[in-house]
C-alpha cells in the first residue's frame, strides 16, 4: 500500500472520529474489520481500486486516483428504520468529508494530503440474514493525489553528478558550424 494512501486513510478516520457521527468510535480503515451487530452503527473506509499514471518524469511524479469506499452500516427494528438510520449516518459522514475535502486535506503544517476528493457514487445494500434489519450504504469517493518517486534524496541510489562533458554549437553568420567542447565540474552542496 502506498505510504501516501495510508496517510490519507488514517487522517480521514481521525477526522470522522473527532466529529459527532452516530458511529462514534466504530470507524475503521480496513475492510477485514469484524463488525458485530451490537457495535452498529459503524463506518469502514477501504480502497476499491487505484489508477496510477505518470504525471512527469523529472522528477518522477505519479498521479494516483484512489476510489475510496466509505461503507456505513446501521440497523433498525424494521427495514425502513434501518434505511433511515444508514441515511442519517451517511449524511453526517458526507457532510464532514465535504468540509474536510474543501481544505484539500490540509494538515496542521499546511501540507495537502490530496489535490481533489469528489463523491463519485452512492450504493445501498440490505443484509438478509441478520437478527434485525441491517442496511449498508456506500459512499464512493475519487481521491486524487500525487506522489514523487523516489520520495526523497535518501532513496536515490545514483552516483553524484560531479562532471559533465558538453558539446556547444556556437555557429555565427560567418562560420555556421564551429563547435566547442568543455568538461565541467558540477558544484556539490
Amino acid at each position: 500500500m502506498s505510504a501516501e494512501r495510508k496517510r490519507i486513510m488514517k487522517k480521514l478516520v481521525s477526522v470522522l472520529k473527532k466529529e459527532n457521527t452516530p458511529a462514534r468510535d466504530n470507524i475503521f480503515n480496513r475492510r477485514s474489520q469484524k463488525i458485530w451487530q451490537e457495535n452498529l452503527p459503524a463506518v469502514i473506509l477501504y480502497p476499491r481500486t487505484e489508477e496510477i499514471t505518470e504525471n512527469s518524469q523529472a522528477p518522477r511524479q505519479l498521479k494516483r486516483e484512489l476510489f475510496l469506499v466509505v461503507e456505513c452500516l446501521a440497523e433498525g427494528r424494521t427495514d425502513e428504520e434501518a434505511a433511515d438510520n444508514v441515511e442519517d449516518l451517511m449524511e453526517s459522514v458526507e457532510e464532514i468529508l465535504a468540509l474536510y475535502e474543501s481544505s484539500q486535506g490540509k494538515t496542521p503544517g499546511g501540507d495537502c494530503l490530496f489535490s481533489d476528493m469528489v463523491l463519485n457514487s452512492v450504493e445501498f445494500e440490505e443484509e438478509e440474514e441478520a437478527e434485525k434489519p441491517i442496511v449498508t450504504g456506500r459512499l464512493i469517493y475519487n481521491v486524487e493525489y500525487y506522489e514523487y518517486r523516489p520520495r526523497d534524496a535518501s532513496e536515490q541510489r545514483l552516483k553524484a553528478f560531479a562532471k559533465a562533458h558538453v558539446d556547444w554549437d556556437v555557429g555565427t553568420a560567418d562560420d555556421p558550424d564551429p563547435e566547442a567542447t568543455d568538461d565541467l565540474d558540477i558544484p556539490q552542496s
